[in-house]
């Protein structure tokens, strides 16, 4: 009985092994696990088939033999010429989607970097981080392994990229957790109201990252830092978020998240499928239908991401209706009145509007209770207003404290 118990912990182990090296990638160093390219046929080969091809049109019979011969050899030399490409891409981003030490240095310090740029609302800083983060690679790993019909790659590049993601998750929280007076700063805040516009930044992203992988005429690094803007600085947004305790802050992080990740899927695939990066030998009815099925899904998940982003910015849209409308109220009916703050914000019973004013003296208390209804009724839903008004005399007198108060200071 104690000989079962003893294999037991070498057959988890082993197990724990065979999958931290699928992860890591490590049998792509082993000769019989190297993504063998499937060769072109011979020049011969690939001149018959295409010969046969030619024979039951009628540019086949109208062309010279000799003519026809070039014209096939040229055929050849150019589709070899693309596979080459094709394959040099594949190797590039299957190598680079592995779990590798490199990949969670660079993702560590590009997390230690866009986390503290949050924390400071430095643009410039996170920036930074954008140029370091290598995301990029596990995501196209994805997209290609879907179109080449590579369940190893995919499964791999999901396996880094959730592996990758859970580390920046517990790097930025334990930071915001440990990190004294951590608030949520403009930056963070521009991560946790998604809309539209930033899915099509995604796409875009992806579209761009997978071209300059496939024409050799654009570096790699700049579509790595376009893919980069997508997805570090939410993702560090949702760490903080958790990190701080802050329900709003990480699920809004999170939606943005998920719906670049989703666009950038997309958009990458598209391209490796519309500029045919896929072995020679297979089937191109496979190949589309691959193609065609990953897209339609990731079109459906895109669908059902547009939704709440599509909400959240509808909202912002009429928040900032109702600025404007209520700023024009105060110039319509206080005239010359100074706006010193102006803040609309949801509430649980319509809005909330905050406004300090600076009117003339001669302003009557009638003007502003004018102000006060013409607001009310900008608000059907309900408004919680909070409206005060300074005389100019006052105002100059506040200002007057304030500079002295700081002169002291």
């Amino acid at each position: 009985m104690a000989e079962p118990r003893e294999d037991a912990p070498k057959g988890a182990s082993t197990r724990l092994r065979t999958a931290l090296d699928f992860l890591v990638g490590s049998e792509l160093d082993a000769p019989e696990g190297e993504p063998r390219p499937e060769a072109l046929p011979g020049v011969f080969s690939f001149m018959r088939e295409r010969w046969s091809q030619d024979a039951g049109g009628e540019g086949g019979a109208k062309e010279g033999t000799f003519a026809r011969y070039r014209r096939l050899r040229k055929a050849y030399e150019a589709e070899k010429e693309r596979q080459v490409g094709n394959f040099r891409v594949y190797e590039s981003i299957a190598q680079a989607s592995r779990l590798s030490k490199e990949f969670l240095a660079l993702l560590f310090s590009a997390c230690l970097i866009a986390t503290f740029g949050l924390f400071a609302s430095s643009t410039a800083t996170i920036i930074g981080a954008m140029l370091i983060a290598p995301l990029m690679m596990p995501i196209l790993g994805f997209a290609l392994g879907s179109i080449w019909g590579d369940t190893r790659l995919l499964w791999r590049s999901i396996g880094t990229l959730g592996a990758g993601t859970a580390m920046v998750l517990v790097v930025s929280a334990l930071l915001a957790a440990i990190v004294p007076g951590v608030e949520v700063t403009p930056e963070m805040a521009a991560r946790t109201n998604p809309s539209l516009y930033d899915l099509l930044v995604a796409v875009g992203s992806g579209l761009i990252g997978a071209y300059a992988f496939v024409n050799p005429r654009i570096s790699p690094s700049i579509a790595g830092v376009a893919i980069a803007v997508a997805l570090m600085p939410p993702l560090c947004t949702v760490g903080i978020g958790i990190g701080l305790g802050d329900a709003s802050v990480a699920s809004g992080a999170t939606l943005l998240y998920l719906s670049n990740l989703i666009g950038i899927s997309l958009a990458a695939s598209f391209i490796f499928w519309r500029l045919r990066v896929h072995p020679y030998s297979a089937d191109e009815k496979d190949v589309g239908s691959r193609a065609k099925r990953n897209v339609t899904v990731s079109t459906v998940l895109v669908v059902v991401i547009a939704l709440p982003l599509a909400w959240f910015m509808k909202e912002a849209f009429d928040l900032r209706q109702h600025h404007a409308a209520v700023r024009a109220a105060v110039v319509e009916e206080l005239g010359d009145a100074t706006v010193l703050s102006l803040d609309v914000q949801p509430a649980e019973a319509g809005h909330r509007v905050s406004a300090v004013l600076v009117v003339d003296a001669a302003t009557s208390p009638g003007a502003v209770a004018e102000l006060r209804e013409r607001i009310t009724a900008e608000f059907p839903d309900g408004v919680e207003l909070s409206l005060v008004t300074m005389r100019s005399e006052a105002a100059s007198a506040l200002r007057l404290a304030s500079a002295a108060g700081a002169g002291k200071d």
